[in-house]
């Protein structure tokens, strides 16, 4: 499989960002089908790492943050809602103990 040069930015099952060049190898190709692999918009993280250890964020952490925990949590959780959710929905959905 030819490389393209190109490259996509994936939360991975464990809440971790990976830069991964394209296209993908069909193991991960597999896993992007399957929703535990997600490719992510980098901009929509601003710059933000997903936790080594998955643990909810804070309440005060950043839109950001909360987003990374939220798609890390929830396979239903697209980018396309990161334009519609607020930092409040996300701590209302995903922050309960």
């Amino acid at each position: 499989m030819a490389r393209t040069g190109e490259s996509a930015t994936f939360l991975g099952p464990a809440g971790r960002l990976h830069v991964i060049d394209l296209p993908l190898p069909p193991g991960l190709a597999e896993q992007e089908a399957a929703g535990t692999l997600k490719r992510i918009d980098p901009a929509v993280l601003a710059g933000v790492q997903a936790p080594a250890e998955l643990k909810r964020p804070a309440v005060n952490a950043d839109k950001a943050t909360w987003l990374a925990y939220a798609m890390a949590v929830d396979d239903t959780l697209t980018e396309a809602d990161a334009d519609t959710i607020t930092k409040a929905d996300l701590i209302e959905r995903y922050g309960a103990r």
